[in-house]
Parts: C-alpha cells; structure tokens; sequence
C-alpha cells in the first residue's frame, strides 16, 4: 500500500553468471559498486530469484556477524504483522521465489552482502550505512 522509494526499497534480482553455477549477478552485476543505506531507516530488502534450481544462501554480515531483519513478504505477498518477526540475516536461493526483509540498522557502518559462503562468496557487494 506504499509507494517506492529508491532510499529505503531495494530490489535485488538474483540470476547466474552465463551457464556458470558458481558466479552470480545480481541486478546484472557481477561486481557492484557499494550500497548506501541511511541509520534509523526500515530498508526494504526484495531478493528476486531467477535460478533455474536452488543454491546457496543470501546472508547479510557485518565483518562475520550474521545481522537480524524480519520477513515482510512472500511471493509478493505481505506477512500479517504476528508472522513479522526478527530472525537471522540469511535466506536461501530458492529458483523462481521472492522474499522481502526489512533491515533497519540504527548505527552507521560496513556490512557485506553475500551469495554463498562468506569466506569464498559466489558474490558480494558492499553495504555502506550513513549516519543520519
């Protein structure tokens, strides 16, 4: 029932590398420049998959501390609010599915979001959070 805003609704749209297993992009992209969230914002998170079978997992990290955002919606559609609940920062890759998270990280600082195991990540982009 809200209207899109660029600032705190992300869309990522996750599909492999060519007939690569192992590499993924996301929005197109291989290798993206950082993402700026601001503090003190509820971010919405849509991970699209477009994979022809599952894989790895999503994971949200700051340096190897799994974060904590809470499920939104399914499939495009939205969770009542009792089964909004906060839960660990990681998801897996299911072919064909959507899910949306809200994150709403209250101190400025580095994250990494990653495809796969964090210490060889399939792929990663930076997530930057300004202060307010």
């Amino acid at each position: 029932g809200s209207a899109f805003d660029p600032r705190s609704d992300h869309l990522f749209v996750v599909g492999q590398e060519g007939d690569d297993e192992d590499r993924y992009v996301v929005n197109g992209e291989a290798s993206p420049p950082p993402l700026l969230l601001d503090a003190g914002v509820e971010h919405r998170l849509r991970f699209v998959f477009i994979l022809p079978a599952g894989g790895p997992r999503v994971r949200l990290l700051a340096d190897t501390t799994l974060m904590q955002w809470r499920l939104l919606a399914r499939d495009g559609a939205e969770l009542p609010p009792a089964r909004q609940a906060m839960q660990p920062a990681l998801v897996r890759v299911l072919a064909g599915h959507t899910w949306d998270y809200g994150f709403r990280p209250e101190d400025p600082g580095e994250y990494r979001l990653v495809i796969g195991d964090p210490k060889e990540p399939m792929w990663e982009r930076e997530v930057v959070v300004k202060g307010r």
